[in-house]
């Protein structure tokens, strides 16, 4: 007995249905290696753009440091300086306390308006310091803890006589420094509100005068940080 016309042609769709359930199903799989080669190819490219990004803020945070600098000693001949000395003498700074105790004077006496200019957005260890918007209150109550403030200081005192080419400020970890903000080098504040990004193979040159005076000059720069 031959099978009905109508028998056949069920068949041949059934054939089709299934025929088309598996050109689906390695359509999926094709997709989702697709997906899977364009994500490898994105997300070193998108972590790439961010630490781009995490420079620039950074830099600008700096800037806003160097012109609070100069703010500071349109009125008091010099620099931020905490440490005083016997005999009228300035004394060296040489560790992440003195730093602070220097920089955190631009937010007690209105030279900066935010906090948050302290901070690298690539600096893992850092947290916001609280605000005070009470001028007098800062005075007295605003402090710079160790995990409060993303950049170093330079060791010696900067006065008006000063070359705008001194080394002001920067990131303070950087290098082979597991916490390091940026992998391949350090933003840097000159005196005159410029900021450069150094690579580390330039920092490490002994032959680079302007790295060589960075080093010399900002604490903690001749190692990863502190």
């Amino acid at each position: 007995m031959q099978p009905s016309s109508s028998t056949t042609a069920a068949r041949h769709a059934s054939g089709k249905n299934q025929l088309r359930a598996g050109f689906t199903l390695i359509e999926l799989l094709v997709v989702i290696a697709i997906i899977g080669l364009l994500a490898s190819l994105a997300v070193p490219a998108f972590n790439r753009f961010r630490q781009e990004g995490y420079k620039t803020a950074c830099a600008s945070n700096l800037r806003q440091i160097g012109t609070a600098c100069e703010n500071y000693m349109n009125k008091y001949r010099m620099y931020p300086w905490s440490k005083r000395g016997d005999g009228g003498a300035v004394p060296t700074i040489g560790d992440d306390t003195e730093v602070r105790k220097c920089l955190e004077l631009l937010y007690k006496y209105d030279y900066i308006d935010n906090p948050k200019v302290y901070g690298c957005p690539a600096d893992g260890l850092w947290q916001e310091p609280r605000r005070i918007d009470d001028v007098n209150e800062r005075r007295d109550d605003f402090f710079l803890d160790e995990t409060h403030c993303s950049y170093t200081y330079r060791s010696r005192p900067i006065t008006i006589s000063s070359p705008s080419t001194t080394p002001v400020s920067g990131d303070k970890r950087g290098g082979d420094s597991e916490y390091a903000h940026h992998r391949d080098g350090r933003n840097v504040l000159f005196r005159n509100a410029t900021v450069e990004f150094i690579e580390n193979a330039r920092l490490n040159d002994a032959n680079d005068e302007v790295a060589q005076k960075i080093r010399a000059e900002l604490v903690g720069f001749g190692t990863g940080g502190f």
